[in-house]
């Protein structure tokens, strides 16, 4: 940790440059003191440096400090209110934005950029889009904000109209169009879009690729990646991942070692090849020997290790990282919460210099997982400021708990219920038994033209399913088939259950049995053996029971629930 010498440069310049830096490198640590070090100079009455301070702990995700050294400033700029309305924004802590910007004694396009901006990192694009059509003057960020945000939806039909209305193009509005096209999954159209672009550059040829990535076109990414002018770090890390994808190590391996320069990022991103594949001795190895390591690197060992049960190992790692920032704190804690032990993820919890939204929504979910109600509503009340996560859990906490009515009286307190994204109401609906409106929802945002995509039918389909609704599950799942999103196995899953829950078995078995056989279907025929035990039906037990058995040998739900069958039929 870096000790500058203020004795011969303690002023407003040197300080600035010194918040900056800290802002920068991420270390809240540092933060803390260099702000005690600013109080003790007196300099923090200068509001220029103030609202540097403000803004270096909204990049650390400090915004309670952040708040404290705004509410201090004697008159606020419009710079002071702008990018205290960023901290809240940039952490998830949008209903703080909403009500910051509403005290704005003026408001200019960038902190109507900003707000715009906190709504859709918040997934709530209808309110985003509302305030857009609102604002009097955009500017190019306004508009390269929407259509990366349709972009980010998948939503290539909205992102080319916003890109048609735009009074003109500037390189990152037509690299924000070339990614919609690439994050939807329409690779041809970002060719024939990318040829016809007047100008490119770095981003340009890493979108490109990432389009032909994102649709498997594994030839195409190695072409393009030995046509680009030059290769950086992103395009370098993205081909790295793009062979992790397809489980092709070694080939990741070939092209790291054919990189003359290697950095940190690069670096990086192999090491997350190995963690991610779960070949964390490996990754231990290459750790070890990495030329030079940053926070990232550390989090990526220490992730691994928490993420796949290794929680001593974990705690090891995270001990000898030189500079913990809040992100290996969280990792730290996800990685207690996942594996069960409450008491060592509270004691993270409770020893953190600092928490965010996701700290506080880590311990809020590690209690409810637990079936802890009354500590995760403790953590809940005293989290600064809830977010819409946190309200999420502890609305599904409750319901899963059996706790309908108290989970529907949460509910309806939620703040700004307008608001909140289709989803949320979706999936708090049907944990709450009310299946009826979750479908309502979905056909109010379907009227409204939102596109929908596989995450949100899952959603619905789960809807459904906890509430019984067969014949309107599989409607939404024909519609699904009729426009073109992409059906994957946790969708099969969904029609699998809810028709064995119905006593549809033989249904549900012709949609097991019409799957690719290559495909790895556990889940559904252990839903499916686990219905035939309800419904007593021991022939098709026994088929369903010898499908559980050879997709995972070393499985013993498949022999105990088939002796239940059995059991059952025979009684």
């Amino acid at each position: 940790m870096w000790r500058p010498c203020f004795r011969v440069l303690e002023n407003v310049d040197f300080f600035a440059r010194a918040v900056r830096l800290c802002g920068d490198v991420r270390d809240f640590l540092q933060a803390q003191w260099l702000h005690r070090r600013i109080l003790q100079s007196g300099q923090i009455k200068n509001r220029y440096l103030a609202n540097l301070v403000v803004e270096m702990y909204g990049k650390l995700g400090m915004v309670e400090e952040a708040r404290g050294v705004f509410d201090a400033i004697v008159q606020p700029n419009l710079f002071s209110w702008t990018i205290i309305l960023n901290a809240y924004a940039q952490n998830g802590f949008v209903e703080a934005a909403r009500e910051i910007f509403r005290e704005m004694p003026q408001r200019d396009v960038v902190a109507w950029n900003a707000i715009v901006q906190a709504h859709v990192l918040d997934g709530n694009l209808g309110d985003a889009r509302r305030l857009f059509d609102l604002m009097e003057r955009r500017d190019a960020v306004s508009w390269t904000i929407m259509l990366a945000a349709y972009s980010e939806l998948r939503d290539a039909s909205k992102s080319e109209e916003i890109f048609e209305r735009m009074p003109e193009w500037t390189r990152s509005s037509t690299n924000a169009m070339l990614a919609a096209y690439a994050q939807t999954g329409h690779s041809r159209e970002a060719r024939s879009f990318f040829i016809a672009m007047p100008e490119k550059d770095a981003i340009s040829w890493d979108t490109l690729l990432s389009a032909y990535a994102y649709d498997r076109y594994w030839r195409a990414v190695l072409a393009t990646f030995d046509r680009m002018p030059q290769h950086c770090e992103f395009s370098c890390s993205l081909l790295i991942g793009a062979f992790a994808q397809t489980k092709r190590i070694e080939e990741a391996r070939g092209l790291f070692d054919r990189i003359p320069a290697k950095s940190v990022v690069i670096e990086s991103a192999m090491l997350d090849v190995y963690a991610q594949s779960g070949n964390l001795e490996e990754a231990k190895i290459f750790f070890d020997g990495m030329t030079q390591r940053n926070v990232v690197s550390w989090n990526t060992v220490s992730g691994a290790y928490a993420q796949f049960g290794y929680m001593d190992l974990a705690k090891v790692v995270f001990e000898k990282i030189p500079a913990w920032s809040i992100v290996s704190w969280n990792v730290f804690l996800q990685g207690f919460s996942s594996a069960g032990k409450l008491d060592e993820a509270m004691e993270v919890f409770e020893t953190m210099p600092q928490r965010n939204a996701l700290s506080w929504v880590g311990a809020i979910m590690a209690y409810a997982q637990l079936g802890h109600i009354k500590r995760a509503m403790q953590a809940f009340e005293a989290m600064p400021l809830q977010n819409m996560v946190s309200w999420m859990i502890m609305v599904v906490a409750y319901a899963e708990k059996g706790h309908i009515s108290e989970a529907r009286r949460l509910f309806q307190t939620v703040p700004r219920q307008e608001s909140l994204s289709w989803s949320f109401v979706v999936v708090a609906y049907s944990f709450i038994g009310a299946g009826r409106e979750a479908l309502e929802e979905f056909y109010r945002v379907d009227l409204e033209g939102i596109k929908l995509d596989s995450v949100m039918f899952c959603r619905i389909l789960h809807a459904c399913s906890h509430t019984g609704l067969v014949d309107e599950a599989l409607y939404f799942f024909s519609v699904m088939v009729e426009r073109g999103v992409a059906v994957e196995q946790e969708h099969y899953n969904c029609i699998v259950d809810i028709l064995g829950r119905a006593g549809r078995l033989e249904e549900a078995e012709e949609v097991l049995n019409s799957l690719p056989s290559l495909a790895p279907h556990l889940a559904g025929w252990q839903s499916l053996l686990s219905s035939c035990k309800i419904q007593a039906d021991a022939r098709r037990g026994a088929r369903a029971a010898l499908r559980v058995i050879q997709s995972s040998p070393g499985c013993s739900s498949g022999y105990s629930l088939l002796a239940n069958v059995l059991k059952f039929s025979s009684s």
